[in-house]
């Protein structure tokens, strides 16, 4: 096996300008530089530039790249000749509200008997974030529209040439922070409605829990229930342990959802 990983950045003062570029060859089967690298046999590279205008307000960054795509839900790595193409742009207002907006790559799951398929298109989106207090409380608010291009021929998917619309609300304390939100998808075929209402406390200092439940309704068909928990635990200079389950649901080919369980453990160590 044998596997090699580069890495360039450069940032120019007088324009306040962030360049960086990587190249990455990993031979079959090696196992390091990606916690979900199954079958690790391809090469990548990305270029990306980032730069502010109007005294900072305003923040543009563009990429270009081959593919680097590893996914924990599918047995081999997706390759590809494609170059994907991001491009994002931000601009803060007053009063803590930020607009943003991004043509970027992006991936979907559908469920096919006792396979996960992942498919990658492009997607358009744009939203509107705000950041505000009431008493001591922190608020934050945000509506988020997006739009995927491709075509059913392409995908063999559920999704194609879709839009959505989704509105997030979170509550943060200094232990509980709660977090809502509603998201609606959309074509000529399908509509699937799914809500969220989930949580997190802080136990202790180096103990975070939390959970939630979500209902999820395609097309006229009955909703479905599926619920979610996560735990961090911080072990000081042991590292940290993530914990997460998720009892969820995913569109199958046949144009209903099918119930889908996953789980992950993660160890974190600093060196």
């Amino acid at each position: 096996n044998e596997a090699y990983s580069v890495q360039i950045a450069s940032y120019i003062p007088g324009k306040g300008t962030r360049l960086t570029g990587m190249y990455k060859k990993l031979g079959i089967n090696f196992q390091s530089f990606n916690v979900f690298n199954y079958n690790s046999n391809y090469s990548a590279w990305a270029i990306k530039a980032d730069q502010y205008f109007l005294k900072r307000k305003l923040f543009v960054s563009g990429s270009l790249k081959t593919n680097e795509y590893n996914s924990p839900y599918t047995i081999y790595n997706y390759k590809s000749n494609t170059l994907f193409t991001s491009l994002q742009m931000s601009l803060r207002l007053k009063k803590r509200s930020v607009i943003t907006a991004a043509y970027m790559p992006a991936s979907q799951l559908y469920k096919n008997g006792n396979e996960i398929i992942e498919t990658r298109f492009s997607t358009l989106m744009a939203s509107l974030s705000y950041m505000y207090k009431v008493k001591d409380v922190y608020m934050h608010s945000a509506i988020i529209h997006n739009r995927f291009f491709n075509n059913q021929d392409q995908q063999q998917f559920l999704y194609y040439n879709a839009s959505g619309w989704m509105i997030n609300h979170s509550i943060i304390g200094s232990k509980l922070t709660l977090h809502s939100s509603a998201n609606l998808s959309y074509n000529g075929d399908y509509r699937l409605l799914s809500l969220d209402q989930g949580m997190s406390y802080a136990v202790k200092e180096w103990l975070r829990a939390g959970g939630g439940i979500k209902w999820n309704r395609l097309n006229r068909s009955p909703g479905s229930w599926g619920y979610y928990g996560n735990m961090q635990w911080t072990l000081n200079k042991l590292g940290e342990i993530h914990l997460s389950f998720d009892h969820g649901f995913l569109p199958g080919i046949d144009g209903t959802l099918l119930p889908n369980d996953m789980g992950r453990v993660i160890y974190i160590k600093t060196f």
